[in-house]
């Protein structure tokens, strides 16, 4: 068995290619029809058939809505639960709160539609 970055070939769970290998049901098969381990999942291709669905990409999009809303007020209210008010500061903190919860759902927002739009 073969340690490496890229192959057509099985790769186990604890990241060794089995050359020549098969899949079954889950589990790698060598050469010889030995059952060698349970088969790594390729988490890209969980992703990018996931987003292929209007449905899941809408609910992971209205999903960030509620995550920005819960940033919009989260972010400025743990700095006042940590008692640090001050009149000079406090309007600094919740302009960056805001700014934090709108750029970070944006961001997230990218990853789905662009799988659902290229692919």
């Amino acid at each position: 068995y073969a340690v490496a970055e890229f192959s057509d070939d099985p790769l186990l769970q604890d990241g060794t290619i089995v050359v020549g290998g098969t899949v079954d049901k889950g589990l790698v098969y060598n050469t010889a029809g030995h059952v060698v381990g349970p088969v790594m999942k390729d988490l890209y291709e969980v992703v990018q058939q996931s987003f292929q669905s209007p449905i899941l990409v809408g609910l992971y999009l209205i999903g960030l809505v509620a995550l920005a809303f819960h940033l919009w007020h989260g972010f400025s209210s743990g700095f006042q639960s940590l008692g640090l008010n001050h009149p000079t500061y406090t309007p600094i903190i919740k302009n960056l709160g805001y700014l934090f919860a709108v750029v970070l759902p944006v961001l997230f927002a990218l990853i789905p539609v662009y799988i659902f739009v290229v692919y």
